[in-house]
């Protein structure tokens, strides 16, 4: 999953510091713009991504009208693009974009920086005093009079959106803070000392990593795991599992997993093995210990982390370090690498949100 690394309050699950936005609408709250504005700017279709991986949010502005009812948010990376949000919670469209800043709306903040920023559209924005007067149209304009359709209603969208933002309220009231990395550590850069292991049976595994399938998918780390799944189990001897190339199984298995986020993916794997024939266990992993066992009983386990209240990822756990400190790190497959060479300590630069452990 594409991320958001940002600071996060506790109570507001908030994504920037309290200085560099106001909320002060009863519709959307910060988390509302923040995934609109991640949903639209780190879609392909738009052509150029404008949410990079390492983006951070530098500040989210309410938009009003000309009677002081906020309107939009205008929301700007700090190594990316901007979008200016309609303040609809039934129909959060992005209204206009654009990569690095929005002019109009920078002239404001720079000249001006305590008013109120006055939003007809693109071409009507203008401070509250009107005495820093950047519209390129010589007018005020009304935003709902030039597009009354921001005011109807778009189900399709707004459900995309509540669902990411109620499973991010319902799972976790504090994130980390991200920094892209998720945490894990290479081989060469493990603590020293001495420690008990365990790795599953992987030699000859024919790996793939997300980056292989970026002409075809996005945001594909679940669908990738699932493949690394297959690929493992395709290696111990149940070979249906491979669709002729790596890059056939990807896509059969994406056919099924699809794109992200992804919440819950081993209902998608064990529908994916049916259709190949085969019968796959699972089971849900709370806690260390269970984790340990599992592996220890040659199952590999899918995890999702959180980085931040946008990026989360999907990895494998295909086996363990456990240090007679009493540290413990999960050997795994990052998705990013045809390898199992880095490390995961639990709850270590990421949030560890849900396990499942597999076998045949």
């Amino acid at each position: 999953m594409s991320g958001l690394h940002a600071t996060f309050l506790t109570t507001a699950l908030a994504s920037i510091a309290p200085s560099a936005y106001a909320m002060e609408s009863p519709g959307m709250d910060s988390l509302d713009v923040l995934v609109s504005m991640h949903y639209f700017l780190s879609a392909p279709d738009n052509g150029t991504i404008l949410w990079p991986k390492e983006s951070v949010i530098a500040e989210i502005i309410p938009l009003y009208d000309e009677f002081g009812n906020i309107v939009a948010y205008y929301g700007k990376l700090e190594n990316g693009g901007y979008a200016i949000v309609n303040n609809n919670i039934k129909n959060p469209t992005v209204i206009e974009f654009g990569e690095d800043d929005n002019p109009l709306i920078r002239k404001i903040l720079n000249e001006s920086p305590t008013t109120h920023i006055v939003y007809g559209g693109p071409f009507s924005v203008n401070d509250s005093d009107f005495s820093v007067f950047s519209s390129e149209s010589q007018g005020m304009m009304d935003l709902y009079s030039q597009y009354p359709e921001l005011q109807d209603d778009n189900e399709p969208l707004a459900s995309a959106i509540l669902e990411q933002c109620s499973e991010i309220r319902k799972r976790y009231p504090a994130f980390p803070t991200g920094d892209g990395d998720y945490g894990f550590i290479e081989w060469d850069d493990m603590p020293s000392g001495g420690y008990s292991e365990k790795r599953l049976p992987v030699s000859g595994v024919q790996w793939v990593q997300m980056n292989d399938y970026n002409d075809i998918a996005h945001d594909h780390c679940g669908a990738t795991a699932a493949t690394n799944l297959a690929m493992y189990f395709s290696n111990q001897g149940y070979f249906d599992l491979e669709k002729g190339s790596a890059r056939d199984t990807f896509i059969a298995v994406h056919n099924i997993v699809g794109n992200g986020p992804i919440f819950e993916l081993s209902g998608k794997v064990d529908k994916y093995f049916s259709s190949c024939g085969y019968n796959l266990s699972c089971s849900s992993v709370a806690v260390l210990d269970t984790l340990k066992d599992a592996l220890d009983y040659d199952h590999p386990c899918d995890l999702l982390l959180a980085d931040s209240i946008i990026a989360w990822h999907w990895i494998l756990a295909f086996g363990y370090r456990d240090y007679y400190s009493g540290d413990f790190y999960i050997q795994i497959m990052d998705e990013w690498n045809k390898n199992i060479k880095r490390f995961y300590k639990l709850n270590s630069g990421s949030a560890w949100l849900s396990a499942t452990e597999y076998w045949m």
